[in-house]
This record gives structure tokens, C-alpha cells and sequence, in this order.
């Protein structure tokens, strides 16, 4: 999002206020006029829909956690892929699609730790949800490096929001 924005006029003077911090211009052929306090309502959408989890714990028990999964998943890849489209129609769109982001993962994580319970045996239980839990972070760190070695890419053009 840091090239995508540009920065606000400041009018004011904070006599403990550090140098600014200059960044290389991008090559997007639009930016976006988003205050500090959209930006951060982007950033935390994915935090507001999270919240469903306090509700739908219950989901991923009574039903099938299998579709609570796919369900999510869907939800994922959907407010994703619809992200860059819907950064130049408008804030609002965007804010909705990180908390769609944000419902999705609250639906996976119950899902799967319904479906580690009913799967493994009481034994095994720690080691697997260790794997799912885990392989998240690791799957992250792992495309991260793939993508920076094997395609050459900056940053900017990976991480749109």
C-alpha cells in the first residue's frame, strides 16, 4: 500500500516531529487519495472480520468442517482476487473485501481444529494442529523467498494491499 498512496500535505509543524522518510516512486498508474485513517481502517478490516470467530466456533462443530473449509477458502480467494479491481472504485469496496478476507480465516481456523479433533487420535492431536497452525506461517515465509528468487520481482508487485 506504500506506493500506492500518496502522501498527505502536512500543514502543521511538531517541533519533536522526525524527517519524513522518502520512497521510490512506483510505477501504478494511479494512486490513491486515502487518509491515514482509511488506511488504517484497510489494514485492520482483515482484524474486524476475524471477530466473527466469536461466533462461528459453533458452526464448524455442528456442521461438516470440511465445507466450513471450503466455504472460507472461497471467501479468501474471492475478496483477493476482487482487491486490486476494487481499490480504484472505491474505499469502501476495499474495506469490505479485507473484512470478507478477515471472515474467511475466522471460519478456517475453527474448521480445521474442529476437523484435527475428529480425525486424529488424542495422541496426535498437538503434532497435527502444530502442522496446520505452523504450515500457515512456513507457507508464507516459503512463497515469499520463491517468488523474490525465481521471478525477480520487487515487493510492490506481489503485496497490492
Amino acid at each position: 500500500m506504500v506506493c500506492m498512496i500518496r502522501k498527505p500535505d502536512t500543514n502543521f509543524s511538531c517541533p519533536h516531529a522526525q524527517p519524513e522518510v522518502q520512497s521510490v516512486p512506483c510505477n501504478h498508474p494511479k494512486q490513491f487519495k486515502w487518509s491515514s485513517i482509511q488506511q488504517g481502517l484497510i489494514y485492520s478490516g482483515q482484524n474486524f472480520g476475524s471477530l466473527f470467530m466469536l461466533i462461528s466456533g459453533w458452526q464448524a462443530d455442528r456442521l461438516n468442517g470440511k465445507w466450513t473449509i471450503v466455504v472460507a477458502m472461497l471467501f479468501i480467494i474471492i475478496s483477493n482476487a476482487l482487491l486490486p479491481v476494487s481499490a480504484g472504485v472505491s474505499f469502501f469496496l476495499v474495506f469490505f473485501l479485507r473484512c470478507l478476507t478477515g471472515i474467511g480465516d475466522a471460519l478456517l481456523s475453527p474448521a480445521s481444529s474442529s476437523m484435527i479433533t475428529r480425525w486424529f487420535p488424542p495422541k496426535e492431536r498437538p503434532s497435527a494442529l502444530g502442522i496446520v497452525t505452523g504450515g500457515r506461517q512456513i507457507g508464507k515465509f516459503i512463497f515469499t523467498i520463491l517468488v523474490f528468487e525465481k521471478y525477480h520481482v520487487n515487493y510492490d508487485s506481489i503485496t497490492y494491499v
